[in-house]
């Protein structure tokens, strides 16, 4: 009789699910840990506010850009397999921070930190199913996994700031590092294998173009910040990331397996949900970074107060981030998802009133508690409204199109908004201004773009392996 698979029992079966959310969660802390400790990380290692955007937004676009190829590698050296080598990458990535006194090795330690992170969260999701056989059981953890970015991104600002201000920023890195450490040593013991792995093909030439492409915007996003939008650091980078994604859509266009299949982008309220989805991540990275250098240089905070002033925020998107989903079933995600760019739009523009001696307790309060319950409404109502209609034989490309998305959206967001603010409290403010009335232009494109319509059925393609879902 042939033997059947094998998964956990219920003692392995808990350890492992806390390992996979204890990854979760590390790797949403990363992307925030740098918003408090910037001003820190920037006298240690003497950057400029372009550099310090740069290191910020490293570890974001290389998880992104890296994302989808770190699916594939799942099928090709399996579940666990990379999953571990995944989270030893991300802890190396973590200690080369530690000693970092120089701009190269700080870049370079955290595009190792995005690179581990782009193996091991597609794993990670895999390895959910692969411990939960059982349909029912696997709704209710993955239903659980939902609010981790956001209580990971929380986290990150508290880690943050109570490391500098009780240790060093360098702290910070060494408790990243030791977490993947002890979990890297854990996985064998506590996580199954997975199934049997699979052949499939990769589409390096879109892998590269596509995380260049974002990179190089990002980079120069970050430059227009600080040598204006009309200087060569700026326009150069700009320019050729545009042309790298001009370059990677003809080359999805034409190519056999291609890592993004456009077709996935054929449906108008799927591409509008799409671009709407990266909104709320790039609203929180974007508004934390640029606030915690405000709290800390215009304001004179200590990095522990700057910390203690974003725990509202961190509450108001935890809790949004569990309701949301209620919402959207009871309400529509078309309605959540408008509700909540409007919400954000509006956290911005209280945001934007702030002033040097501006009091807490008012607008810039009201903006930390209305921002954050917008970004949790958009993430989960475009994300659903994103679902609708994926033919399964897209399944698994769609989960790793709405991942990168996702997590491109931290990395614009911090240099979008740092290039539009200048030196001074009047910069930050104008910054939160004009994000707040962009996205007013938004919500009146998400209210059209995502209304019921242009329903006809994707084409058949070539059926990708379900290697990467939803992780944010």
């Amino acid at each position: 009789m042939a033997s059947m698979p094998t998964y956990a029992q219920p003692p392995a079966l808990r350890g492992g699910f806390a390992l996979l959310v204890t990854v979760q969660l590390v790797l949403s802390t990363t992307v925030t840990t740098t918003s408090i400790a910037g001003p820190a990380i920037r006298a240690a290692c003497a950057l400029s506010e372009g550099q310090l955007v740069t290191v910020s937004t490293a570890y974001p676009l290389a998880f992104s850009g890296l994302l989808l190829l770190g699916g594939r590698l799942t099928d090709l050296a399996g579940q666990r397999r990379c999953f571990t080598g995944g989270v030893l990458l991300y802890a190396v990535g973590c200690l080369l921070a530690v000693p970092a006194t120089d701009f190269a090795l700080l870049v370079a330690a955290r595009v190792v930190q995005g690179a581990g992170a782009a193996c091991a969260a597609p794993a990670a999701m895999t390895l959910l199913g692969s411990l939960y056989p059982d349909p029912r059981r696997r709704t209710r953890a993955t239903a659980a996994w939902g609010p981790l970015a956001s209580l990971g991104a929380t986290a990150g600002v508290l880690l943050g700031g109570f490391a500098v201000a009780w240790i060093s920023w360098r702290a910070a890195f060494a408790a990243l590092a030791v977490v993947g450490l002890l979990v890297a040593a854990s996985a064998g013991r506590l996580l199954p294998t997975g199934p049997p792995r699979r052949t499939t093909r990769i589409d390096v030439p879109g892998v590269l173009l596509g995380a260049g492409g974002v990179a190089l915007v990002g980079q120069g996003l970050g430059a227009a910040g600080s040598s204006g939008w009309s200087s060569a650091p700026a326009l150069a980078p700009l320019a050729a990331g545009a042309l790298l994604l001009a370059a990677f859509a003809l080359v999805e266009s034409r190519v056999r397996h291609p890592v993004l299949p456009l077709a996935l982008l054929r449906s108008r309220r799927r591409a509008v949900a799409l671009l709407t989805a990266a909104v709320g991540p790039a609203c929180g990275a974007g508004a934390t970074f640029v606030l915690g250098q405000y709290f800390q240089r215009a304001r004179g905070l200590s990095a522990a107060h700057t910390a203690l002033a974003f725990v509202p925020f961190g509450l108001v998107l935890t809790g949004v981030g569990l309701l949301a989903p209620h919402l959207s079933a009871r309400f529509s995600a078309h309605r959540t998802t408008v509700t909540g760019v409007l919400a954000s739009a509006t956290g911005m523009l209280l945001l934007g009133r702030t002033g040097e001696h501006s009091p807490y307790v008012g607008e810039l309060l009201a903006g930390l508690l209305v921002l954050p319950a917008g970004i949790g409404l958009v993430v989960s109502g475009a994300t659903l409204v994103a679902a609708q209609q994926v033919p399964p034989e897209l399944a698994g490309a769609f989960g790793g199109t709405l991942n990168t998305a996702m997590q491109t959206g931290p990395a614009l967001g911090i240099a979008l908004l740092v290039s539009l603010s200048g030196p001074g409290p009047a910069g930050c403010a104008v910054a939160f201004t004009a994000a707040g009335l962009a996205l007013l232009v938004a919500t009146v494109l998400a209210a059209f773009g995502l209304r019921t319509g242009n329903k006809a059925p994707l084409p058949q393609t070539e059926k990708p392996s379900n290697d990467v879902v939803v992780t944010s």
